[in-house]
């Protein structure tokens, strides 16, 4: 052969070697570029070749596609690096996943001597072309990773198998029936959770079924299970017990678990008492009554404070209660001050809650004369199986100049062997006059 073609051949594949070995060590190689993946972009590198022992332990952002990052990892373990896996998915939660259109898609992952199967946020381009040879499972997973104390928590359980799957129904509440298939549990140490059930009463919760790749969402009230210690959720982190199986009986079952999430304190309670909460808010402070019979819209009340902001507001602590007053405005010929009473076993007449002290005196603007004020008419609103909620209104004037209004309304309800009262509402209208509801707090 002669010798130009021998090293023009030599030329040409030597190039070629350099340019495979280009393509190859990109492919491998690649790190966050925080760019923008195309459908075809991010299919070609899912298809490409990867070096397991270059690439093993490895973990980034490979960029983003339809606006969503795409996080990489090469996962190994046991036989370290031949069992190493690459996993392209989305970055976000199972419970994002459905919003940012993704698929909840289970796969195989290298743990300890075997596997298991996870479940992740898959790119539908990747589910599409069956990058995957994915698992059919049952997946549990909350809707955040993190809640405030007494936040609720909602927990989705996917079937994805091509059967319906059967499983004791959820507990949501101390008093009901233990035997249910969820439990939850609360990290104790590394990898370790103690695992109990929401109810306490001893029965089975009714089986129920979940069909084939359908879904089901429950939630859980933690301020309903305040009372019970053993069932408290304090802070600490948590996840869910799932157990199911496919025949009606449950002889035979299965457990998946979910992620885990954290509770924590909200940093902005001011106070924590066994049937109310005091939080601290850039407006004002906001008071959530801890009540299984009053109805949701009288279970949180807000005293602003001073145009707008937290400032002004007064917390007055009583042997049986509380008073949260303050002047949320006006400066010059106009101002509002709101109020909000809370009394545990009331022991005087309801009209004793409504802020105006005995004895003091309105002027007649008519005549300059002087009288007493009267306790305003309580109008019953509403009521329920143990509440009543009563309003009442009086407009008078101190000063002979300009007149003022109390508006508000008084709770009465029983729970828990206990009478409970709320009064609460707002004093308008007031100039530089002295204000009733402050001549009735500076008497207690």
């Amino acid at each position: 052969m002669d010798s130009k073609i021998k090293i023009l051949i030599g030329v040409l594949v030597v190039g070629t070697l350099l340019v495979v070995g280009w393509w190859i060590w990109k492919s491998e190689e690649s790190t966050p570029q925080n760019g923008t993946l195309s459908d075809e972009e991010l299919l070609n590198y899912a298809k490409s070749p990867f070096d397991k022992g270059k690439m093993m332990g490895k973990d980034f952002i490979l960029g983003y596609h339809n606006g969503i990052p795409v996080r990489v990892s090469f996962p190994c373990s046991d036989i370290c690096p031949d069992n190493t896996i690459r996993i392209i998915r989305y970055n976000v939660s199972l419970s994002e996943c459905e919003s940012v259109g993704g698929e909840i898609k289970s796969i195989y992952v290298p743990v300890g001597i075997g596997r298991m199967s996870k479940a992740f946020c898959f790119p539908k381009i990747i589910v599409e072309n069956n990058i995957y040879e994915f698992v059919s499972n049952v997946v549990i997973f909350t809707d955040k990773a993190e809640y405030e104390k007494g936040e609720e928590i909602k927990v989705t359980v996917i079937n994805n198998f091509d059967k319906p799957i059967y499983y004791h129904g959820w507990s949501k509440s101390w008093n009901e029936c233990g035997g249910s298939s969820f439990k939850l549990g609360k990290k104790i140490k590394e990898e370790e959770f103690d695992f109990f059930e929401i109810g306490l009463a001893e029965c089975l919760k009714p089986i129920v079924g979940l069909g084939a790749h359908t879904k089901i969402t429950y939630s859980l009230d933690p301020k309903g299970l305040e009372e019970i210690p053993s069932r408290r959720l304090d802070e600490g982190t948590y996840k869910w017990e799932f157990a199911f199986g496919f025949e009606k009986d449950l002889k035979s079952t299965q457990k998946v678990y979910s992620n885990e999430f954290a509770i924590k304190e909200n940093e902005n309670i001011l106070q924590t008492k066994e049937n109310y909460k005091i939080i601290n808010q850039s407006d004002g402070i906001q008071i959530q009554i801890l009540s299984e019979v009053l109805p949701e819209k009288f279970r949180e009340f807000k005293i602003n404070g001073w145009m707008g902001s937290n400032e002004g507001i007064t917390i007055m602590p009583l042997s049986n209660g509380i008073i949260v007053h303050s002047q949320s405005c006006c400066q010059g010929n106009y101002q509002i001050f709101p109020y909000f009473i809370y009394i545990t076993n009331p022991d005087k007449k309801l009209s004793d809650y409504i802020p105006i002290p005995p004895n003091i005196q309105k002027c007649n603007m008519q005549t300059n004369e002087r009288e007493l004020i009267k306790k305003p008419d309580l109008d019953l609103l509403e009521e329920g199986e143990n509440y009543k909620v009563y309003s009442y209104k009086s407009t008078y004037s101190l000063n002979c100049a300009t007149a003022s209004t109390l508006d508000g309304k008084i709770i009465i309800w029983y729970e828990k062997d206990k009478d409970f009262l709320i009064s609460w509402g707002k004093e308008s209208g007031i100039t530089g006059s002295p204000t009733v509801i402050h001549e009735y707090f500076d008497q207690l």
